[in-house]
């Protein structure tokens, strides 16, 4: 029924009851409808959702479930957050997360609230935070084609030259870059080939392969050196020479 309907009857109900009472026990007593009239005022008063509250039911008639504030019956939880029960629904959340927040709250249930909110943040902000993403990778190329047309032409071999084409800040980061461990990185460890030796006799072909192709080809066209000088060669002075290269 419409809620004006409901509203005229309880008044006519409440009328009548009123009525009665002031000859109870063949009494008159005056302050009996009034005290009634100003208790149901205050429940008339009210918005059509809590006179209805206590009428309403479950529209699929399968409500087994009873709200602990309005104590309407539901069926699920669709129902319960229907419209019509929207201000009951709210209100049970949001004192449910002031509980959970409260001082007298365990930290167990405060760290699953807070968890719960991280994720509602951090689903909100990725958004956001791919579009700032997409800036700053369009911000890196800009300055990776800056830097590329300032170097184009210049010998790279040149340290002078490059340094003078960077920026302040530039020089600042690969100073400080410098000073870090990460420049070892991108150099790669290099192996002398005559530090390399054999572990065993037997070696594979594959591991032969690599180590010969790390050692400089031995020219076929050396002049011997009695050719070229009448004086003998002392062998000490060979053996010296190399020592000295391959230790200094």
């Amino acid at each position: 029924p419409p809620a004006d309907s409901i509203q005229f009857n309880l008044v006519n109900i409440l009328a009548s009851y009123a009525f009665t009472l002031r000859y109870f026990n063949g009494e008159y007593l005056d302050f009996i409808p009034e005290a009634v009239a100003c208790i149901f005022q205050a429940f008339l008063s009210t918005s059509t959702f809590y006179t209805l509250q206590y009428f309403y039911r479950c529209e699929n008639a399968l409500g087994k479930y009873t709200c602990p504030k309005c104590n309407i019956l539901y069926c699920s939880l669709t129902c319960y957050q229907s419209e019509i029960h929207l201000q009951c629904s709210e209100e049970f959340y949001r004192d449910s997360v002031m509980a959970n927040l409260s001082p007298d709250a365990d930290s167990n249930s405060k760290s699953k609230m807070l968890e719960i909110l991280k994720r509602i943040h951090e689903e909100n902000e990725a958004t956001h935070g791919a579009n700032e993403q997409l800036d700053s990778d369009d911000e890196s190329v800009d300055d990776y084609l800056d830097l590329a047309d300032r170097l184009a032409g210049i010998d790279l071999d040149d340290t002078e030259k490059v340094w003078e084409q960077l920026t302040d800040n530039e020089k600042k980061e690969f100073e400080a870059f410098v000073c870090t461990e990460d420049v070892s990185k991108l150099v790669k460890a290099w192996s002398p080939w005559w530090m390399h030796h054999c572990r065993s006799k037997v070696l594979d072909i594959e591991e032969f392969e690599k180590v010969k192709k790390d050692c400089p080809k031995i020219k076929e066209d050396i002049v011997n050196f009695s050719d070229i000088s009448q004086t003998p060669y002392n062998s000490i002075w060979s053996t010296s020479w190399l020592h000295m290269r391959l230790h200094s």
